[in-house]
């Protein structure tokens, strides 16, 4: 046994003999000149007489690894370390042969003992942190990487690992660093310029993003997700029609490719094409079923086109693919909000908040859902997060302290943001006498439109229209600063705190005055400031609308004792009174127009006609607010329960607004109906609006 051994030993440690050594010498000549088989036939004869023979082990590996004889060459390789435990370039070609079958968890046990075995080897830790990046162990493979980067500095395989890891973690300045390196050690390579655009989209700079992307798809033409992500950055930029433009001169080489005809259908509609975009969602789905994007896209045709139940399927489905997708969670969250599924939609709208609590739409649509559902404390709070984000940023930022809810604005000069739209504003002056009150000074900022009559509305504060806001700019003798929409949070925490009845607007006397003449000549008749819908646009009505056009209003025209006095507006243009000229032919109502008022611009004559009038009529709208704004008793309708109007049967910021929602969401028929109900009890005489809390959610059946 013993003599065995040593003769053994003495055969690795001396080789083989002559002869053998002849046929080594000419197995591996012709191994290296490209004489495959004459090389295996070579080494497979030293084995059959020395299977422990190293050198020969190792090089049928190579040749059975050049064949596509993955497990062979595995196999012979593992012959070898156990010949050679120390040999840590063993280990590591066994590493790389793991990986090439996909078998990532063996590559990184074999990558980790070579790095053991030689810890200053740059391709030991190269080859290992491409296992740990396949596997998704992002910090450990940035590790390694590095280490090999030390002494490999220009490898692009090395630096091609680290923008993709530092890509995954989110680490987007630190993807830039690398792939401006690779961009500029490689610049022919596709792939060194795709990766930079990437990081560059990811630290928001999407004009360098589109032209890093779009000199990767100039160097790789054929390169389908170059294509995908150089339309999503020029989509970013709002670059629609160029982005489409990419994904269809990239269709016509590849018709097939699911990704590339999903993102077709986004770019499409986010331009607005939503007939055009739908077909080819359906083909990306066609090719990929279980495609997260191509369903997500299909989700907001549907939901555009207010086809929710379609939305519901396709949004469910892509929360199965992405069950931590935010969007995905918002974008159900809003369906089922839409389908009155409020709670199930709330409990969607905090998985998002918790999954991206710094993307706006998460926000929004859980200070919605909290609000929808009466929970004004919590949604308040969700509703400040978003304070400076789009659409609540403000026009003129200025850097002045926040005035934070648990501070006291006593003695401290307040300046008061607009935000929004003019309607908003308009809403959250209803909490404005408040702060006012608490505070030592408060400067108020308003839309140029609205700046007479809330100069008139809040004598004891400083009024300033937005351009004369910025003008002054920093030169402001301001403390604090804070937006009108977080009014509320600070003083409107609790149903109990919203006054009932509530005025808080004041009209042009003499208008008013003048207005009432006008109207008296009319009729004795109830007069009732009246528009039908917001500004119109290429697809309005739709479904999805608040909006009524004045034929579906007119039973409502048609009530005797009434004379229905318009303040509906249009940008530009008679859309308005060629509507109410159709009317007319149609027997669909008469309805009064004061030629010299401007509903869209004059607001303050606006204001002064409602107040001349005894009630006012209409969806949600700036008018309908400043009617509430007046105290003026008015119907509001709307498809949906309003967020502001925080689960009751009235508007609380405008209590004297009683808005109708039908039972089933955007019944317009419906609305149609309680419209009639509403008038008729007024009519006779009952009470049209409610002042105090209702109980059950707006629009919802009686507990």
């Amino acid at each position: 046994m013993h003599a065995n051994d040593e003769n053994g030993d003495a055969v690795r440690r001396t080789g083989i003999g002559p002869a053998l050594a002849h046929v080594f010498a000419l197995g591996r000549k012709m191994h290296l000149a490209g004489g495959l088989a004459v090389a295996e036939r070579a080494y497979r004869q030293i084995l059959a007489e020395f299977p422990e023979h190293l050198d020969s082990l190792r090089y049928l590996s190579q040749i059975a690894a050049q064949s596509g004889r993955w497990a062979e060459a595995l196999d012979l390789l593992v012959r070898a370390g156990g010949i050679c435990p120390d040999d840590p370039d063993i280990p590591n070609e066994c590493g790389w042969l793991c990986f090439q079958q996909g078998r990532v968890a063996e590559a990184i046990a074999f990558g980790r003992k070579a790095v053991a075995l030689a810890p200053e080897s740059a391709l030991a830790h190269a080859r290992l942190a491409d296992a740990l990046k396949e596997d998704a162990h992002w910090a450990e493979a940035i590790r390694h990487y590095l280490i090999a980067n030390g002494s490999l500095p220009e490898d692009p395989s090395v630096l091609f690992g680290l923008c993709v890891c530092h890509l995954a973690l989110n680490d987007a300045v630190g993807a830039l660093r690398f792939a401006t390196d690779l961009a500029r050690t490689h610049p022919d390579m596709a792939e060194a310029h795709y990766l930079k655009g990437m990081a560059l989209q990811s630290t928001d700079d999407p004009q360098e993003a589109v032209s890093a992307l779009t000199l990767a798809l100039e160097q790789a033409p054929a390169n389908a997700r170059i294509a995908v992500n150089l339309a999503m950055a020029l989509d970013a930029r709002g670059a629609h029609e160029q982005a489409v433009s990419v994904l269809r001169n990239a269709e016509t080489r590849h018709p097939d490719d699911a990704e590339l005809l999903s993102a077709l259908c986004l770019a499409l509609l986010n331009r607005g094409g939503y007939a055009e975009a739908e077909p080819y969602g359906l083909r990306a789905l066609a090719l990929d079923p279980d495609l997260a994007s191509a369903n997500n896209a299909l989700g907001r045709i549907c939901l555009d086109q207010w086809r929710l139940e379609e939305a519901e399927r396709y949004f469910r489905r892509t929360m199965e693919l992405r069950p931590d997708s935010a969007s995905g969670l918002t974008n159900l969250a809003i369906v089922l909000g839409h389908m009155g599924k409020r709670e199930e939609s709330l409990s969607l709208a905090e998985r998002a908040f918790s999954v991206a609590p710094t993307l706006p739409e998460a926000h929004f649509i859980l200070a919605t859902m909290r609000l929808t559902t009466g929970r004004l404390s919590q949604g308040w709070d969700a509703y400040e997060l978003s304070r400076f984000l789009p659409p609540r940023a403000v026009l003129c930022p200025l850097d002045i302290p926040l005035l934070e809810t648990d501070e006291d604005p006593g003695g401290k000069t307040i300046l008061v943001r607009h935000e929004q739209g003019v309607g908003d504003s308009i809403l959250f002056a209803s909490v404005l006498p408040d702060l006012i009150r608490h505070a030592g000074h408060c400067i108020v900022e308003c839309m140029p439109k609205v700046l007479p009559l809330m100069k008139r509305s809040f004598p004891e504060a400083t009024v300033l229209s937005v351009p004369e806001l910025c003008a002054q700019g920093a030169g402001l003798p301001v403390d604090r600063q804070i937006l009108t929409g977080s009014l509320c949070r600070r003083y409107r925490s609790s149903l109990e705190l919203f006054p009932a009845p509530h005025a808080f607007l004041v009209p042009d006397p003499k208008r008013v005055d003048a207005f009432r003449r006008r109207l008296a000549a009319l009729s004795d008749h109830t007069k009732v400031a009246f528009l039908w819908r917001g500004l119109l646009a290429e697809d309005t009505p739709k479904n999805s609308t608040n909006y009524l056009t004045l034929e579906q209003l007119a039973p409502v025209l048609a009530l005797p004792g009434f004379t229905f006095i318009s303040i509906q507006y249009d940008v530009e243009g008679n859309a308005a009174r060629r509507e109410i000229e159709t009317a007319r032919t149609r027997s669909s109502g008469n309805i009064h127009v004061l030629e010299d008022l401007d509903p869209f611009d004059d607001l303050d004559g606006v204001a002064a006609l409602i107040e001349a009038c005894d009630m006012a009529l209409g969806p949600p709208t700036t008018s309908m607010h400043i009617a509430g704004g007046l105290g003026k008793p008015a119907l509001r309708w709307s498809g949906a329960p309003d967020t502001f109007d925080l689960a009751q049967s009235h508007c609380p910021l405008t209590p004297s607004v009683r808005t109708v929602v039908p039972t089933t969401i955007y019944d317009k028929s419906e609305i149609v109906r309680r419209l009639l109900e509403a008038l008729d009890a007024h009519t006779h005489g009952r009470e049209t609006v409610s002042y105090s809390p209702s109980s059950r959610p707006c629009g919802g059946p009686e507990s």
